[in-house]
């Protein structure tokens, strides 16, 4: 089973930043590799196929494809939205998806970092 770690996709029940609509979902790992612990909560960005062009400044774009893209797994257009940041809790079951490429992952992490420090 793949790991943990900062990148992966993983797929959960979560509502919407209302606390709205639960339903699965999938959230990029943006806690660094070294710091998740299985008995610790970490954080995800969430993933969303419903966002307006052009992006918000929020947002990232993930690579995807209508056949399934081979490293997100995703197989609809879709953005990374860097201020809807989930907290992952022990014994959330989780289902695990592909990885985010190094380029979009960067591109989360610094707007993740921005929106925290602002």
């Amino acid at each position: 089973m793949p790991q943990l770690e900062r990148g992966r996709i993983v797929w959960f029940f979560a509502s919407d930043p209302q606390g709205h609509n639960p339903k699965k979902r999938a959230f990029v790992i943006v806690t660094s590799t070294e710091e998740i612990r299985p008995d610790q909560p970490f954080k995800g960005v969430a993933v969303t196929g419903t966002f307006r062009k052009p992006l918000d400044p929020n947002c990232v774009a993930l690579p995807w494809a209508p056949t399934k893209h081979p490293r997100t797994g995703f197989r609809k257009e879709c953005v990374a939205v860097c201020d809807w940041i989930c907290e992952i809790h022990p014994g959330t079951e989780l289902q695990i998806g592909g990885t985010v490429p190094g380029k979009q992952l960067l591109e989360i992490l610094k707007k993740v970092d921005a929106l925290a420090e602002g």
